[in-house]
């Protein structure tokens, strides 16, 4: 079987192929249920996320329904002051909240959510966190100031490893929004920020000096057919195993040595490189 997959592998090399883990090898299966947590504020949303829990064995996840940008989300104190290791995320945005209904304790005022969303993330994550999460590609270039200051606080007080670039149309038939994805993590050495807005972290040695930006420009589905209420399969047109292939090498590097041509280096002609590392 195993040999088998191997030369199905070969034969479509920009297939995604993943390996079923190792999950009777996990010690401790009720420290693992424990150690997950997730809330969303849709019933559809929640009832999708408990389905796939149970069908992999975990029954016991703190998942529950609750909006984590508003003061009367349903999120408790507990809620509020726990901080995570390791965050996911692909959050609902372009919505506009009411101001009164926003948690103070967010490292921005606006009142967009894709930028309370980030700062959600940035405020739930613990030292030595990391983060991966889904952002409207208008975050990255917005130039209002709360745009400008959130990013400013993402670069000097995180570690900013990775922008992901996804191709136009990537959840079609939900959404048409060019959409990034921004992989970073909280610096051991600075503390979680005490909770009070615009009481953020305070600027660190060790935040980001290099990010790694790559551009995928195909995912595996076609960008513009809608069949069956979903985008047919393009195995031939595929960035996503390189971008892992790569993600591995720049991992092993300590995320210190991003791959691809660095920065403000002069190209030589030819086809333009999917991934470039360099200095922020």
């Amino acid at each position: 079987m195993a040999r088998e997959g191997e030369r199905r592998a070969k034969r479509l090399p920009t297939v995604q192929w993943y390996r079923k883990g190792p999950g009777e090898k996990i010690p401790d299966w009720e420290l693992l249920e424990r150690a997950i947590y997730g809330f969303d504020v849709s019933r559809q949303m929640m009832r999708i996320a408990m389905m796939n829990l149970v069908l992999r064995g975990i029954r016991k996840a703190q998942v529950k329904r609750a909006n984590s940008l508003s003061e009367i989300g349903g999120l408790t104190e507990d809620d509020l002051r726990r901080r995570y290791k390791v965050i996911l995320s692909n959050p609902p945005f372009s919505g506009i909240l009411p101001q009164d209904s926003i948690r103070k304790d967010l490292p921005t005022n606006s009142k967009k959510s894709e930028l309370l969303f980030l700062g959600v993330m940035m405020q739930a994550l613990a030292p030595g966190g990391r983060c991966a999460v889904v952002v409207p590609e208008g975050l990255l270039f917005g130039s209002t100031k709360a745009h400008v200051e959130l990013r400013r606080k993402l670069i000097e007080d995180f570690e900013l490893l990775a922008v992901v670039s996804l191709p136009a149309g990537v959840f079609k038939p939900y959404a048409g929004v060019k959409t990034g994805v921004l992989v970073f993590r909280r610096p051991v050495s600075v503390p979680s920020p005490h909770r009070g807005r615009g009481k953020g972290e305070g600027a660190s040695s060790s935040g980001t000096h290099k990010v790694w930006f790559y551009n995928v420009r195909a995912d595996g589905y076609d960008p513009d057919k809608i069949v069956g209420g979903g985008r047919p399969e393009t195995p031939d047109r595929n960035d996503i195993p390189d971008l892992l292939q790569q993600w591995t090498a720049y991992k092993k590097s300590g995320f210190k040595d991003p791959p691809g041509v660095e920065g403000g280096m002069l190209l030589s002609r030819g086809p333009r490189s999917r991934a470039a590392g360099g200095p922020r």
